[in-house]
């Protein structure tokens, strides 16, 4: 257990603003003994709070629809400053689009901003479908032809939604 927290605190070190850990491990069963430990974290970009709070002011609603789950959206949620009823958790790509088609309802336009291959039906759904490839800086060929816009950092968003609004 001690290998387990040693990563767990040399990753909360490294990465003091993660909003979830996760930690695996390898054990040779012969010797049961932990032979590798893994562990990931997420974190959102550098630019998600000031954008966020940007749209916020800009009176958009903003929503958090993820495969995740909830105990780690919440920390995200409080991190971002998004109210706990806008997120959805363990979304599937038919969660998202429904989610896409129930805003659709509240709302005259909804923007799915997505990086997955599970956000194309959302994409679909949406009036504007934003694909972001900041964190691979590329993707699919299926998925790019989802996209009515593909963007290469969070902040680029204000300036979309700023137009929309013109």
């Amino acid at each position: 257990m001690k290998d387990i927290h040693d990563v767990v605190n040399v990753t909360k070190l490294k990465c003091p603003d993660v909003f979830y850990l996760g930690i695996g491990f390898i054990v040779e069963t012969e010797s049961q003994s932990i032979l590798y430990t893994v562990s990931t974290g997420g974190r959102p970009f550098t630019n998600t709070p000031a954008v966020l709070d940007t749209l916020q002011n800009m009176n958009i609603d903003t929503y958090i629809a993820s495969g995740d789950s909830m105990r780690n959206l919440e920390n995200l949620a409080r991190l971002v400053e998004i109210p706990i009823e806008r997120v959805y958790d363990v979304a599937t790509p038919q969660k998202k689009e429904w989610v896409i088609k129930s805003l659709k309802k509240k709302y005259d336009k909804v923007v799915m901003v997505g990086d997955g291959i599970n956000d194309i039906l959302a994409l679909r759904a949406s009036d504007l479908g934003i694909l972001s490839i900041q964190q691979t800086g590329t993707c699919m060929e299926k998925l790019s032809s989802e996209g009515d816009i593909i963007i290469t950092d969070i902040k680029q968003i204000i300036k979309i939604i700023n137009e929309m609004k013109q």
